[in-house]
This record gives C-alpha cells, structure tokens and sequence, in this order.
C-alpha cells in the first residue's frame, strides 16, 4: 500500500512552514544510528542532510508543541482524504536534504501496524525511494505507505534543497 494524496493545502501555508523551518535552532545532523550521533571527521563519507524530531511516542519535547500542531494540521487532512480512521502520530520529524545529502535505506518502524506519511512543502528534483519506485517531491503531496517497507530520502541536485514532513503513525 503506497496512496498518493493531494492534501489541497495551500503553498502560502507551506511557505510560513518552510519560513519558520529555515529559522529554527532544532536542526541537527540526521543518523538513523540509534544514539543519533555521526562522526564529522570521517573521511569519504556522505552526509545524510538535517533533521529535527518533535514528537517521539512516550516522550515529552516541550519545543515541539508549534512543530506538532502543524504535523497534527497535515496528519488529520491526509487521514480523512486517505480514509484512515482511528490512527495516532507516533513520531513527527522535520527534514532538510541539501544537495550532497545521500541517504540510507531503512525502515520507519518493523510492526506491520505503523504507517508512514511523508508530506512535501515545496516543488523540488528530489523525492522518496520506496519499494523500487521514486517517487517525487510535490508541494503539499503526501505519500502514504506501511512503515516497514525499505524507503529512502532522495536530495535535490539543481534545488538550494528539500524540506518534508515525516510522521509516523499507527493503527488504534
């Protein structure tokens, strides 16, 4: 199951998104590594863009509260027009793909009861890998998919960079 849908919101709402993104002091260096830390020094390597979680289940980020009412906004719009009913966000985490970014395959979450929304904020040349398939960046497109399956970020090669929403979510 992977849906594609155009949740109608409109770009003036997600570019006062990406206008308070590009100013926050949360970014960090993105690692699926468990302890969320990447060695700089490293020789050869690639980096992997910027991230920020907000929302982790079981967790309290008091500066998430604004970032998670935007999620919460995205979250309810893609449910009803995917026809998801009794769902909850598990996680939210903002992210930035510059160029050189390269990301790793990986799974969101291995419970066949976790889905993932990734929501676009703007037009851009990159997008996400899943199951063989690329799909791309849309503004205010939302892909849908179970959290289990083997997906990637893909960065921008001609954009400044790429700014998304990954939420993940799970069946009540």
């Amino acid at each position: 199951m992977i849906k594609i849908i155009d949740t109608g919101l409109p770009q003036e709402f997600n570019d006062k998104i990406i206008k308070e993104l590009a100013g926050s002091h949360l970014w960090r260096i993105a690692t699926d590594d468990e302890k969320g830390f990447i060695d700089i020094t490293q020789k050869g390597k690639k980096d992997t863009g910027f991230s920020f979680t907000t929302l982790k289940e079981n967790e309290i980020n008091q500066a998430g509260s604004f970032w998670n009412s935007l999620a919460e906004i995205i979250f309810y719009v893609v449910c009803s027009k995917a026809k998801i009913k009794d769902a909850k966000m598990c996680r939210v985490m903002y992210n930035f793909y510059t160029p050189s970014a390269e990301c790793n395959l990986h799974t969101d979450a291995e419970d066949d009861n976790y889905f993932s929304i990734l929501y676009n904020f703007h037009d851009n040349d990159g997008g996400t890998y899943i199951k063989d398939k690329v799909y791309p960046s849309k503004a205010s497109q939302a892909l849908v998919f179970k959290s289990n399956f083997i997906h990637k970020g893909m960065a921008p090669k001609k954009y400044l960079g790429r700014l998304n929403l990954n939420m993940i979510c799970r069946y009540a």
